[in-house]
């Protein structure tokens, strides 16, 4: 995607309008931003028409968490609440994911600050009967600054951090594309300075100057600008913010991200993925977006705040689960996994080696894992990975063996319990009778079944048995 895509111009949407017979109508093309809208009393849905440049949709946002919907990866609904309590059902359907992306995470974003703010008063004159939103702006009543009118940071400098950190930390929801993209001017160069000035600070211990520039870190992540996002969560910055983020000021004691991530973060694969895409980079900058979330969450931050990292890992679980069967056999091949016993550790302290995570227990930690995910994603992503799992693999076949093994550990046992019981609840049990009818009985019942023998926790796993059965 091109940054002039999402910049000045908007991103480019269908906007449709639910008619009395139940039907979607077209109600034109254009290019949409959120920006405060006068006629309209607050920061509002914007789409002007592609062809002429007139208003197409004034939408104030509304602060009801449930007005909007999110459906599948680029279509956003709501219901549109006008004069007399009539109301009518929108759709923006979006030509690129990364445009609805950013959108619904800025929505969730004025959502949070409207209700932290309180209530407001309806607005008056949204247009007459027939019309979408309010009236067109006049000429005078121009929407707030926009990114190119931001106050430029000044010189990258020890004795200017103050300064920037004023103006990142203060930067209104119209100027912060603006300052996203000064950090990112000429290959990132203005981040590549305030970062070495946090190496220079960290090698002297000038703790004053540590969290003023934790404190911009902070402000940085909080633009929420996606390309900005994406940019921190790569090399070399990845481990910088983190860096800052130790200093923060709100925490009783330095925190020590960095070393721990050192020490207990490793990336395994159970099956390679070099020819998968960039599936791998998903999946590392996916963990990266929810360590920086975490580590970023305080009493005084709310997930609103940090709507667009918690949007880029909700739509990247999408993607991750996508990728690992459309257009490849790399679930088929997972699952067949489960059929290879797994080695005995070799590991003095009785660890994990890299020759169990390519076996059968590495197979059942990334099944888990993923129906974790599967949880959490929109519907249409679900359905395509678990009817992929039931119909064009050996999942069954594969994971009822696995239960009756008494060669399997308590725990490769318990995994796998849990993991037939999400794909069993998925579609009530349907699948599962099938197969068993296909088998001619019932798989046989695990050894540990209605035991108090699992040093895993019999009665969990007792308890997981009697549901599948």
């Amino acid at each position: 995607m091109a940054a002039a895509e999402g910049g000045t111009s908007g991103w480019r949407v269908k906007l449709y309008q639910l008619n009395d017979d139940g039907q979607w109508d077209d109600r034109g093309t254009g290019s949409i931003r959120v920006k405060h809208v006068e006629a309209a009393g607050g920061i509002s849905i914007h789409v002007t028409q592609e062809d002429n440049g007139r208003d197409l949709l004034q939408s104030r946002i509304s602060d009801d968490r449930d007005a909007y919907s999110l459906q599948g990866e680029n279509i956003i609904t709501w219901e549109e609440r006008r004069a007399g309590n009539a109301s009518i059902d929108l759709a923006l359907s979006f030509q690129e994911n990364e445009g609805c992306f950013q959108i619904w995470s800025q929505i969730q974003e004025i959502q949070g600050n409207l209700v932290a703010d309180g209530p407001r008063m309806d607005v008056e004159g949204w247009g007459a009967p027939g019309e979408i939103g309010p009236q067109p702006l006049s000429a005078d009543s121009s929407p707030m600054s926009t990114a190119a009118e931001a106050t430029p940071l000044p010189e990258c400098r020890v004795t200017n951090l103050k300064q920037v950190h004023e103006q990142l930390a203060n930067a209104g929801l119209t100027h912060r594309e603006g300052y996203a993209a000064m950090l990112q001017e000429q290959n990132n160069a203005y981040l590549s300075k305030l970062f070495n000035l946090f190496a220079d600070c960290e090698d002297l211990e000038d703790a004053e100057n540590l969290v003023l520039l934790a404190q911009i870190g902070k402000s940085i992540v909080l633009l929420n600008d996606v390309n900005l996002i994406e940019t921190l969560l790569g090399p070399p910055f990845f481990e910088q913010v983190l860096g800052c983020l130790e200093y923060d000021p709100e925490l009783k004691c330095k925190a020590e991200h960095r070393a721990f991530l050192q020490q207990h973060s490793k990336f395994r694969e159970v099956l390679s993925m070099d020819d998968m895409g960039d599936l791998k980079t998903k999946i590392q900058f996916n963990f990266r977006a929810t360590f920086l979330k975490d580590a970023m969450m305080r009493p005084g931050l709310d997930e609103s705040s940090l709507s667009t990292l918690s949007s880029y890992v909700f739509f990247n679980n999408s993607e991750i689960l996508n990728k690992l069967h459309q257009n490849s056999d790399y679930l088929r091949r997972l699952v067949e996994l489960l059929r290879k016993p797994t080695p005995k550790s070799s590991d003095a302290n009785g660890a994990a080696t890299d020759a169990m995570y390519q076996s059968r227990y590495g197979a059942l930690l990334f099944l888990k894992e993923m129906c974790t995910l599967a949880k959490n994603v929109q519907i249409q992503s679900r359905d395509s990975l678990y009817q992929y799992l039931l119909q064009d693999t050996n999942f069954f076949e594969s994971i009822t063996p696995l239960l009756a093994d008494r060669d399997a550990s308590p725990i490769e046992r318990l995994i796998g319990t849990e993991i037939l019981s999400n794909v069993v609840a998925y579609d009530a049990a349907s699948s599962f009778r099938l197969h068993i009818l296909k088998a001619a009985g019932h798989p046989p019942l695990p050894p540990w079944a209605g035991s108090a023998a699992s040093a895993a926790g019999p009665s969990s796993a007792a308890e997981l048995a009697a549901e599948v059965r």
